[in-house]
């Protein structure tokens, strides 16, 4: 299950799977959800089967065809309504990109035909192979508007750690105590948020999770909410707020780190959240399941969490199931359902009416 989570691979899912659904009812704790901007309303545009991973203040937005979980996948590039194929690496079986900064520098990965990945740097169209911590393996993550990178390698004992790139050099970030750690995602501060495992027990040998904040050099445990056992961070925005949630055995429960504190964001009338993105207005969007077992996007501004579909105007038909990542002009990516099929969404800000 560690290495899972470390690979970033469909979480929600993933817990739900391992997990089940058949966890007990706990009592939750009240739901503290920041002041932010105005809700707003959306109509959603249609992004056909594009898997969109990364989007940056332009509203350009990255990912992979046919999505970014199968074979032969495509390093996509997305912008003024127009698909465009990103340079490939010769002798690679597949490939996908998975953040670009407002200077359209693209990160992702690329796996060789002998299981080998590697992090790639598209910068000016062309692919760029990053510096490994002494392993055979390295996936990039985020880059913010300074070109800085933080991602995931493998180092010479075969133990994955979190690193971050930055003058042509891979930096290990080093771990919580435990084996293992990754990095999610990085702020224009340089801020590195990521999870880690914590030192192993008898009862615990793989140790549990925690996510971490690395800042001036040093790595800090962002702790969980009351009562929870783990924490996965999954983005954090200028202001060094971080989102993602907690994890028991009474399901994950999305939070908000900020100013040393752990805030519960709610379920939107679900059971079970995940908060995946933050702009810096302080806007987050995440999703959750409901009681009839459905996925269904939120959005947390204004002091409330709500359902996004009940946002959703001129667009009959859609169910918005998950909300990825949102920018601070409000546009929001995800995924969501249409006549009983699944695409990839670009939710956009309808101007309001005076």
């Amino acid at each position: 299950m560690r290495s899972t989570r470390m690979f970033r691979v469909l979480l929600f899912t993933i817990i739900l799977a391992l997990c089940g659904l058949t966890y007990l009812c706990h009592p939750q704790p009240a739901v503290s959800v920041p002041k932010a901007s105005t809700m707003r309303h959306y109509k959603v545009i249609n992004l056909g089967t594009f898997s969109i991973l990364g989007m940056n203040e332009k509203g350009q937005m990255v990912g992979g065809t046919p999505n970014a979980l199968s074979i032969q996948c495509k390093p996509l590039l997305w912008q003024n309504g127009k698909v465009s194929v990103l340079g490939i690496v010769p002798g690679t079986r597949d490939s996908y990109a998975t953040d670009i900064n407002d200077q359209g520098e693209i990160v992702g990965e690329v796996h060789f035909t002998n299981g080998n990945s590697k992090a790639l740097l598209w910068k000016d169209g062309k692919p760029i192979e990053l510096e490994t911590l002494g392993g055979l393996h390295n996936q990039a993550a985020a880059i913010n508007n300074k070109g800085e990178i933080a991602g995931m390698a493998e180092v010479p004992n075969g133990d994955l750690h979190a690193f971050l790139y930055g003058g042509g050099k891979a930096h290990d970030l080093g771990t919580l105590g435990g084996t293992t750690s990754d990095s999610r995602g990085i702020n224009d501060r340089g801020q590195v948020v990521g999870e880690s495992t914590l030192p192993s027990t008898h009862a615990l040998p793989l140790g549990l999770v925690h996510a971490f904040l690395f800042s001036n050099g040093k790595m800090r445990d962002l702790g969980t909410l009351p009562s929870y056992q783990e924490g996965v961070p999954n983005a954090i925005n200028d202001a060094g707020e971080v989102v993602g949630y907690s994890d028991n055995q009474s399901g994950p429960r999305a939070c908000l780190w900020r100013g040393g504190r752990v805030l519960d964001l709610g379920t939107a009338g679900g059971v079970y959240s995940i908060a995946q993105g933050i702009n810096n207005k302080g806007d987050i969007v995440g999703y959750s399941l409901d009681k009839a077992d459905n996925m269904r996007a939120f959005l947390a501004a204004n002091g409330k969490t709500v359902d996004l579909n009940t946002l959703i105007v001129s667009s009959p038909g859609w169910v918005i199931t998950a909300a990825e990542g949102i920018n601070d002009r409000g546009e929001i990516i995800g995924g969501g359902k249409y006549q009983g099929k699944d695409f990839s969404v670009l939710l956009e800000p309808v101007p309001e009416e005076r």
